[in-house]
């Protein structure tokens, strides 16, 4: 194998998925590529180093790491991790790879819990565990608990737990059951990001999430994408504190028709955009 430079490879990784993404994501995917197998401390020093010479055995790995992105693998799986807020997590094909948008639900929420202690907060389909986990890590000093009904995923969240050093209590729960809700008690603040895809529409996502992300974290087991809100906020209504307050990441689409859901529960509602002006956030307090 010819030795090659950073800078040429670059290049010739960029063209190459050039054809499968946008040139952005193209440059981006591959500049986070060179900079973690090449373990460099800034996207930067891809310039200041292009002349430099890449090893043959590197560069085979390189060559691996460019076929499964060319396959639609998202970059967060070639590396193991995904960046969220200020925590490295690890990431596989078992839990969602976290979102900006919920970088901006942990925010809001953190609002409520700055300044004060010992509040007891719920995430439901905790995944890799990125919400309470975000939380803890810029909330200390209240009651952390994770559930999910996929146990490979508590595994993922529990290992994000102990690589970051946080104190959040990760455990099987499956909400849908609503035999076994006295199992948990009675939370301040509860939130979920919850699979709101109707079954079976695998054609509105895009192929590297509909292809290589967890069906159970992304579709509604019926035909219903608001069942999970449907079920979590009568879980809330029974749960929740006095004045306790329900979170939910919304499909955009829906929000105004998940909104009415929740206030004809009892919930005091309104949601909240994001960056991007989408109906993202829905904040409801519970009014006894």
């Amino acid at each position: 194998m010819q030795s090659t430079t950073i800078g040429q490879l670059r290049q010739q990784f960029k063209k190459h998925l050039s054809s499968v993404y946008t040139p952005r994501e193209a440059g981006n995917m591959v500049d986070w590529l060179l900079q973690d197998r090449l373990r460099l401390k800034y996207v930067s020093d891809l310039v200041l180093q292009a002349n430099e010479l890449v090893d043959e055995h590197l560069q085979s790995q390189l060559n691996a790491d460019m076929e499964k992105l060319a396959s639609n693998m998202p970059i967060q799986h070639v590396l193991g991790y995904a960046h969220f807020l200020d925590l490295k997590l690890k990431v596989n094909e078992h839990v969602l790879i976290p979102r900006p948008e919920t970088e901006e639900l942990v925010s809001e929420i953190s609002k409520l819990l700055d300044g004060s202690t010992g509040k007891n907060v719920l995430d439901i389909g905790t995944g890799s565990g990125c919400i309470p986990l975000g939380l803890a890590a810029e909330n200390a000093n209240h009651n952390y608990t994770g559930v999910d009904v996929s146990t490979k995923a508590l595994s993922v969240a529990k290992e994000n737990a102990k690589l970051n050093n946080l104190k959040v209590d990760f455990k099987y729960f499956d909400i849908l059951n609503r035999d076994n809700w006295n199992e948990l008690g009675e939370f301040d603040i509860i939130v979920s990001n919850p699979p709101y895809i109707p079954a079976n529409d695998e054609s509105s996502l895009e192929i590297h999430v509909a292809k290589r992300e967890p069906h159970l974290a992304l579709f509604s087991p019926t035909e219903n994408p608001l069942l999970f809100y449907d079920v979590i906020g009568d879980f809330g209504m029974k749960h929740l504190s006095t004045n306790g307050y329900l979170f939910f990441e919304l499909n955009a689409e829906l929000g105004i028709e998940t909104k009415t859901l929740i206030e004809n529960k009892g919930y005091k509602a309104e949601i909240i955009k994001d960056l991007q002006e989408n109906n993202r956030i829905l904040k409801a307090q519970k009014h006894d």
